[in-house]
């Protein structure tokens, strides 16, 4: 099953994934795959961060877009992004509970950088995916995950998807999650 949370920009999906992830990887679920909370700098945000997920721990944060140039970076339009991540995301683990896909964007979807072999690659591969876009962008899902099993949320509904997702394995998770 892919479960799909697609919301506005800038309206919480990768802090939300980030704390469900934990939750989850807490409570003993095998949790794969990265989010891409935002990096704050002066109490404004300046782009986003990187964090590997692999069998439940999570990695450090990387940079991972940034308005400006960085070590590793390449420039796509007015952003520039970390080569390393997707080094990083190419060597997940897939084999898990969930695998965690936060976030894919224009990059992919319209030039097909960036994530987008991973895209294909969890398509094919039958397993509990988590992915993460922003509004508008959803159009463009349904040619990339043909007939695949999925389901549509946004923040209005992340109990139902938290709980939703908490069911894949009931017997491992101990409670609900609430934010």
């Amino acid at each position: 099953m892919i479960y799909i949370l697609c919301d506005e920009i800038n309206s919480g999906k990768s802090t939300f994934v980030l704390g469900l992830s934990k939750k989850l990887a807490q409570d003993g679920l095998c949790i794969g795959g990265w989010t891409t909370p935002p990096h704050i700098e002066r109490e404004t945000k300046v782009g986003h961060d990187f964090v590997a997920i692999n069998d439940g721990i999570m990695d450090e944060p990387i940079p991972y877009t940034r308005p400006h140039p960085f070590d590793n970076s390449f420039q796509w339009k007015k952003y520039f992004f970390s080569k390393s991540a997707f080094k990083k995301a190419r060597l997940l683990n897939f084999n898990c509970d969930l695998f965690i896909v936060d976030e894919i964007g224009p990059l992919e979807l319209d030039d097909k950088q960036g994530f987008f072999q991973m895209i294909n690659k969890f398509v094919e591969i039958p397993q509990n995916t988590l992915l993460v876009l922003r509004k508008g962008l959803y159009k463009s899902i349904p040619e990339i995950i043909g007939n695949a099993e999925h389901a549509l949320f946004s923040l209005e509904s992340k109990e139902q998807l938290a709980n939703e997702i908490i069911n894949i394995h009931p017997q491992k998770v101990s409670d609900t999650f609430h934010t």
